[in-house]
């Protein structure tokens, strides 16, 4: 009897399995019926943004022009065209505007197999991958931001998959993936730049520590060219986006005398300052303190982006990973894209976590690295299954409601 009990246990606890169950949870807590008054998903919020990334794509699923068009004419979009291209097909099936949340739940899963990618690429050990997993599944804002029509949707798997991408050979088609990603950035959401800045450097300098470096590196930037450019000129032929004219009002707010302006900031009617390097003295340490775990409004949701104690553990684990030559360049690389990220918000008047999505992946991969740290110290595998057990089990008692909570109201 305790030969088959270990035999099954051993089976249902493949590493396949423990994705799959993490699959079925996720799958539990986005079952949403978006057609259903019993959810906010037709509220169509955020407004007005919502209407930037919808209506254009419906317009296009209908052979029209990609425009924000009504009966009085056309209005051009103020927002990046990639995620109203993803949602096109789907209107194509169904031309309501409720269908973007099936867009939506098809990127969460994608988001969550890149990241089961990424934890299979740091570990062997399939507990932690399960651990990663679960958090990952379980996390508030990943399960919640589905419902609304947000370009954070598609962020979320190219966050993702930047960090997979780092982890893995450079090979040609890599490389092509890695410059897609970067230009995919910007194509997504323009506050997304520094994301899209700093992840080319850093997949240079990557790509820099290998074989072949200068071909790799040549190919890399040949790859950002032939895709960049499309962008750049539908941004400036169809939206009257100028690059030159944007660059130069970010360089006018740190350096205000440079740019021939009197005082940093740009200016809207009225010279009230909606980005300014002066508000970095207020909103920089607001952000920071809510990357670890204190709450801070996202949209309009005060919810923390998860317990102090996993946040705490996530830098702790990043910072610890910096030490070992293994997984130095990743850890800075997290690092980098995450507080790049939030010095270049920090700039902005409104203050608003979902413009630093990428905090949530990234301290989520931070716990998980902490223990293959602790996992790879000397006589440390008492402390280490203590410290494992623990975390998973305080996690599932302090968070088991929510989840249960918002399962039964899906169903």
């Amino acid at each position: 009897m305790r030969a088959k009990f270990s035999s099954l246990w051993r089976t249902f606890t493949q590493e396949k399995f423990l994705f799959i169950y993490a699959l079925i949870l996720f799958g539990l807590l986005l079952a949403r019926n978006p057609f259903s008054q019993r959810t906010l998903i037709p509220n169509l919020e955020p407004f007005p943004d919502t209407f930037h990334y919808i209506v254009p794509a419906r317009n296009f699923a209908k052979g029209e022009d990609f425009t924000i068009s009504r009966g009085y004419g056309n209005l051009k979009p103020g927002v990046p065209p990639l995620y109203s291209l993803i949602l096109t097909p789907f209107y194509l099936i169904n031309s309501d505007p409720r269908m973007f949340y099936f867009a939506n739940v098809l990127l969460s899963l994608i988001s969550l197999y890149l990241f089961y990618l990424v934890l299979k690429r740091l570990t062997k050990n399939k507990w932690l991958i399960g651990l990663g997993l679960f958090l990952f599944v379980t996390n508030f804002y990943l399960y919640w931001y589905p419902q609304w029509a947000m370009a954070e949707n598609l962020l979320l798997p190219l966050i993702i998959g930047s960090f997979y991408l780092i982890l893995v050979r450079g090979s040609l088609r890599n490389i092509f993936l890695a410059a897609f990603v970067a230009i995919a950035f910007y194509a997504t959401k323009y506050v997304a730049a520094p994301l899209a800045l700093f992840y080319i450097i850093i997949f240079s300098i990557k790509l820099f520590f290998e074989k072949e470096r200068y071909r790799k590196i040549g190919q890399y930037f040949f790859f950002l060219f032939l895709l960049g450019v499309p962008l750049m000129a539908y941004l400036y032929y169809r939206l009257g986006i100028s690059h030159i004219k944007s660059f130069i009002e970010l360089v006018a707010q740190f350096f205000p005398v440079l740019a021939g302006t009197s005082k940093g900031g740009v200016y809207l009617a009225g010279d009230s300052s909606w980005t300014s390097p002066s508000y970095l003295l207020t909103n920089f340490p607001r952000y920071f303190k809510a990357t670890l775990g204190f709450p801070e409004r996202s949209l309009w949701d005060f919810s923390p982006i998860m317990p102090s104690y996993l946040a705490i553990i996530g830098y702790l684990g990043i910072v610890l990973s910096l030490l070992k030559k293994q997984t130095r360049l990743f850890a800075a690389a997290l690092l980098t894209l995450l507080f790049g990220q939030i010095l270049f918000v920090s700039t902005f008047y409104a203050l608003d976590m979902r413009y630093v999505y990428n905090v949530i992946p990234t301290l989520i991969v931070g716990v998980i690295l902490f223990f293959i740290f602790l996992r790879g110290v000397k006589r440390q595998k008492l402390i280490f299954w203590f410290l494992f057990g623990g975390l998973f089990v305080f996690y599932s008692l302090t968070n088991g409601l929510r989840i249960k909570n918002q399962i039964v109201l899906n169903l």
